[in-house]
């Protein structure tokens, strides 16, 4: 025999190459359901961090057609309602309030999203009184036009206004019938990264707007609480490329590098709660420093030329198969939160499947979980789920 047949004989048995985890996985049980995404945060530990765990979110949550509105295609982020996105798993919204009279609507951008706060929150509230009774939702509310000046800014004496952006929203909070009850019952009080104890129920608001001091948990712009990647212009093939390796990057680079060693026991949670209630001396931030912080990381991007929907298909034909293996060789490494514009069932799945896995919070607490990963290869492509039915949906049937 030649000496090059023989190298490439004994090749596979002298190579090292590392197997990838779902290969070693035993097949799921004949009974294994997959995940209801409706309830997947109320599966795992109650001593969990929220910045632990793989959260898919959705970029300008409400840029979606109310009622059959047609919105710009460089204005729309999104195909599924709100109510649709909290049961198809999404844990992250993106809230952008625009300060006009006094009130709060909602916008991307200049245009105009038909709906107003109060809408927003009775919404949710439905949810969270419903299948999401025991779910954590993070909540970004940005202040859409505080960086403009005069006519359409968003300050004390601009666009119809007659107090500052933090006046409004403290009467949202406190003095508006209709929605005081919300932020007292369904708004976590306290300061920093909670745990999922101490959060269930409720939404946590990342504060993304002045005030003089912070009113709710965590400040959108603290680099200790927040670690970020937002890289938004794309006008191009070329910038499209940059995105998805400025992706990348942030997954390697910081995500990757993040520690979850805290692992506090459920004694540790009361005795925090204890802390913000009864205001002793023991401060919650002594725990929230412990803890890892939220890394937020955008799928998404725009352009004059390349809208929300070219840049989202591009991005997830490029990910959607590198976030299932290539990320932590198919095990369950946490992701962080990763925001995306039309995210799919398919692609939440995936992120939301990655916290049941080994590595992640919810490591061996769905041993009855079929991870049918396979079936989902094209899921990403879906225009509308529940009208178009892929492949993936016959299998697993509509959720």
């Amino acid at each position: 025999m030649k000496p090059h047949r023989l190298v490439w004989l004994l090749l596979p048995f002298t190579t090292a190459l590392p197997i990838p985890y779902y290969l070693l996985k035993p097949p799921a049980p004949l009974d294994a359901t997959p995940i209801n995404l409706s309830t997947w945060v109320s599966l795992l530990p109650l001593y969990t961090p929220i910045s632990s765990l793989s959260i898919p979110g959705t970029h300008d949550t409400m840029a979606y057609p109310k009622y059959g509105r047609k919105l710009p295609p460089t204005t729309q982020t999104q195909h599924n309602d709100l109510s649709i996105q909290l049961r198809k798993g999404i844990r992250y919204l993106d809230l952008r309030l625009q300060h006009h009279k006094d009130r709060f609507t909602l916008h991307h951008g200049k245009a105009y999203l038909h709906f107003d706060l109060p809408e927003v929150i009775s919404i949710i509230e439905e949810f969270l009184k419903g299948d999401g009774k025991d779910e954590t939702i993070l909540v970004r509310i940005m202040c859409n036009n505080c960086h403009f000046s005069g006519k359409g800014g968003g300050d004390k004496g601009e666009n119809g206004n007659t107090r500052t952006f933090a006046e409004t929203m403290e009467w949202y909070r406190s003095g508006n019938p209709s929605t005081r009850n919300f932020f007292s019952n369904c708004v976590y009080q306290g300061k920093g990264i909670p745990m999922l104890g101490d959060s269930r129920g409720k939404i946590v608001v990342l504060q993304d707007f002045p005030s003089l001091e912070l009113m709710f948990g965590i400040n959108w712009n603290d680099r200790t609480m927040i670690s970020l990647q937002d890289s938004w212009a794309v006008s191009g093939l070329k910038q499209a490329m940059k995105k998805i390796n400025l992706i990348l990057a942030f997954f390697y680079n910081v995500v990757q590098n993040i520690r979850h060693s805290i692992n506090p026991t459920l004694t540790t949670i009361t005795t925090t709660t204890t802390a913000i209630t009864t205001n002793t001396t023991i401060a919650y931030t002594t725990i929230s420093d412990l803890l890892p912080p939220l890394a937020i990381n955008h799928l998404s991007a725009s352009g004059v030329f390349w809208g929300p929907r070219t840049v989202s298909n591009h991005v997830y034909t490029k990910l959607y198969k590198w976030m299932m293996w290539d990320w932590d060789n198919g095990r369950g490494k946490p992701m962080g939160v990763v925001v995306g514009d039309y995210m799919t069932e398919a692609v939440a799945r995936v992120i939301i499947e990655k916290n049941f896995l080994k590595g992640g919070a919810g490591e061996g607490l769905a041993e009855k979980v079929d991870f049918r990963w396979g079936y989902w290869n094209e899921g990403y492509k879906q225009e509308k789920e529940g009208i178009k039915i892929t492949g993936a949906q016959r299998v697993q049937g509509k959720t």
